[in-house]
C-alpha cells in the first residue's frame, strides 16, 4: 500500500515501459517535473564537476603507478591493486548505489559520494604504506559508485525532455576532457610535485562541489513503502567481484587455475542465484521487468556490445602504435587522443540533434561507423602511417560521438523516472564490465593469434607479421561485436516517439 502519492505517467514512455508505485515528492518537489531556470544549469555544473574529478583521477593515477611502485619498492603485480581495488569496488557497487538513490533520493546519495571521494583522495595522498593506499582507493571506489550511478539521472531529471540529449552530450564532453587531461596533468604533477599530489587535485574539487551542490542541486523524490534487497545486493556484489578478479587473473595464472577459473565459476553461480532472488523478492535490486521494454533492452544491449568492441583499443592501441609502427610514447599518446577529442567536440551536437530528430537513427549511424572503423583498422600494417591510424580513430570518434548521447537519451525515455538511479548504475556497469570483459577477450585472442602466427614464439618476441595478424583478428572481432550492437540499435529499438513542437 502506498504511503505517498503516485506520480503521473510520463508522456514520453513507450507503452511497454513498466511502472512502479510508491514515489514520494519530498519537500514539495514534484516527482515528474524538470528543474526550471538556472537550477538546471547549476545541476549540470555540479554533476560535470564530479565526472571531471573522477575521470581526471583515473587517468592521473595510471601515469603515476611507476612512481608509486618505486617509492614502496613493490612489484607491478602488487601495485596494480591501486587500480584494481578501485575498479572492483566501483563496478560491484554501481547497481546497488543506483537502487539506493532511487530509495532515499539521488541528491543525498550524490552529495555523500562527493564528500567521500574528497576524503578518500586525501587519504590516498597521505597513505604511509601501499596497503593503506589500496584501502584509500577502495574508499574512492565506493564514492565513485555513488557518483557515477547518479550522474545521468540528476541531469535528465533537471532538464526538460526536449533538452535532455543536449545535456547528456555536454556530460559526454566533460568525460572526454577528463580522459584527455588526466594523463597529461598526472604526468606533470607527478614529475614536479610527486605522485601524492595527483590525489590532492581531487580534494578541492570535491569539497567545492559538495558545498555548491547543497545549494544548487534540487531535492529529489524518494520511494516510500519499499525496502532494500540486501540478499540480492550481496549476490550481485559477489558476482561482479569474482568476475572482475577472475578475468584479471586468467591471463596471469591460466584460466583453469583456482584463482581464475574458480572465481569465474563462483561468479556464474552467484549470478544465477541473483536472478532467482530478483524474481522472488517484493522489492528487488534490479527490476527485471524493465527489460520488457524494447527501448531499455536495445539501449543497454547496444551500449554493452559497443563497449565490448571498443575495449580492444584501450588495451592494444598503445602496442600497435609503439611496437608495430615504432612511434615514441609521446607521439603515440597524441594519436590515441584523436578519438576522445572527436567525441568531446561532437557530443553536444549529437545530443541536441537527438532532442529534435530522435535517437534511433543517430545512434544506429554511430554504431555503423564503429563497425566501419574497426574494419578499416584491420588494414593497418607496419607500412601504415601514423596519420592513417589517426584518421581511422577520428572515424571511430565520430561513431562514438553519434552513438553515446542519443543512446542514453533513448534509454531514459524508455523507462519510468523512479528507476533512473538504477538505470544510471546499469549504464555505468555496462561500460565498466564491457571494458573489463572486452579487454580480457581481446588480450587472449591477440596473444593466441600472435603465438600461432609466429610458430610458437612468445608474444613478447613476436615478429611484426605475427603482431599484425593478432591486431587484425581482434579488430575483426570488434567489428562483429559492433555489428550486433548495430542490430540492437536499428532493429530491436522501437521507433522514436513523435517529437513535440519546440
Amino acid at each position: 500500500m502506498n504511503s505517498g502519492p503516485s506520480p503521473p505517467s510520463l508522456p514520453d514512455h513507450t507503452s511497454s515501459a513498466p511502472h512502479s508505485a510508491g514515489i514520494s515528492a519530498r519537500a514539495g518537489v514534484p516527482a515528474d517535473t524538470a528543474t526550471a531556470g538556472a537550477s538546471k544549469w547549476g545541476s549540470l555544473l555540479i554533476v560535470g564537476s564530479a565526472i571531471f574529478m573522477v575521470t581526471l583521477d583515473s587517468g592521473a593515477v595510471n601515469v603515476a603507478l611507476p612512481s608509486i611502485a618505486k617509492e614502496f619498492a613493490a612489484p607491478v603485480a602488487t601495485v596494480q591493486w591501486v587500480v584494481l581495488g578501485y575498479l572492483v569496488c566501483i563496478t560491484a557497487l554501481l547497481l546497488p548505489a543506483g537502487r539506493l538513490a532511487d530509495l532515499v533520493g539521488r541528491r543525498q546519495v550524490f552529495l555523500t559520494g562527493l564528500l567521500l571521494f574528497a576524503a578518500g583522495s586525501a587519504l590516498c595522498g597521505l597513505a604511509p604504506t601501499l596497503a593503506l593506499l589500496v584501502a584509500a582507493r577502495v574508499v574512492q571506489g565506493v564514492a565513485a559508485a555513488l557518483l557515477q550511478a547518479n550522474i545521468d539521472p540528476l541531469v535528465v531529471t533537471a532538464f526538460p525532455t526536449k533538452e535532455r540529449g543536449r545535456a547528456l552530450g555536454m556530460i559526454g564532453t566533460v568525460v572526454s576532457i577528463g580522459l584527455l587531461s588526466g594523463p597529461a596533468l598526472g604526468g606533470t604533477v607527478t614529475q614536479v610535485l610527486g605522485w601524492r599530489w595527483i590525489f590532492g587535485m581531487s580534494v578541492p574539487i570535491g569539497l567545492a562541489a559538495t558545498l555548491l551542490g547543497r545549494r544548487l542541486l534540487p531535492r529529489t523524490p524518494t520511494q516510500v513503502g519499499q525496502r532494500p534487497d540486501p540478499v540480492g545486493a550481496a549476490l550481485l556484489i559477489v558476482t561482479v567481484v569474482c568476475l572482475v578478479l577472475g578475468l584479471n587473473r586468467g591471463p596471469l595464472v591460466g584460466w583453469v587455475a583456482a584463482s581464475a577459473g574458480g572465481l569465474l565459476l563462483l561468479a556464474g553461480v552467484a549470478g544465477g542465484a541473483f536472478l532467482v532472488v530478483q524474481r522472488r523478492v517484493a522489492h528487488p535490486t534490479v527490476q527485471l521487468a524493465l527489460f520488457r521494454s524494447r527501448g531499455v533492452t536495445a539501449s543497454v544491449g547496444a551500449a554493452w556490445f559497443g563497449f565490448l568492441s571498443q575495449a580492444n583499443l584501450r588495451l592494444l592501441l598503445p602496442f600497435l602504435l609503439q611496437r608495430l609502427l615504432g612511434l615514441p610514447a609521446g607521439q603515440a599518446g597524441f594519436i590515441q587522443a584523436s578519438q576522445p577529442a572527436t567525441v568531446m567536440f561532437l557530443s553536444p551536437l549529437t545530443g541536441w540533434l537527438s532532442d529534435h530528430l530522435g535517437s534511433r537513427w543517430l545512434a544506429s549511424a554511430g554504431m555503423a561507423l564503429q563497425v566501419v572503423g574497426m574494419l578499416v583498422l584491420t588494414s593497418v600494417s607496419v607500412e601504415s602511417s601514423k596519420w592513417q591510424v589517426a584518421a581511422y580513430l577520428v572515424l571511430l570518434g565520430f561513431g562514438a560521438g553519434l552513438f553515446n548521447a542519443p543512446n542514453s537519451n533513448a534509454l531514459y525515455k524508455a523507462a519510468p523516472r523512479e528507476h533512473y538511479g538504477l538505470l544510471g548504475g546499469m549504464r555505468a556497469l555496462t561500460r565498466n564490465l564491457g571494458w573489463v570483459i572486452g579487454q580480457g577477450v581481446a588480450g587472449a585472442l591477440w596473444t593466441a593469434t600472435v603465438v600461432g602466427a609466429g610458430g610458437g614464439v612468445a608474444a613478447a618476441d613476436a615478429s611484426t607479421a605475427a603482431m599484425t595478424a593478432g591486431f587484425r583478428a581482434t579488430f575483426f572481432l570488434a567489428a562483429g561485436l559492433a555489428l550486433v550492437g548495430l542490430f540492437l540499435s536499428a532493429v530491436v529499438r522501437p521507433a522514436d516517439p513523435a517529437q513535440s513542437p519546440g
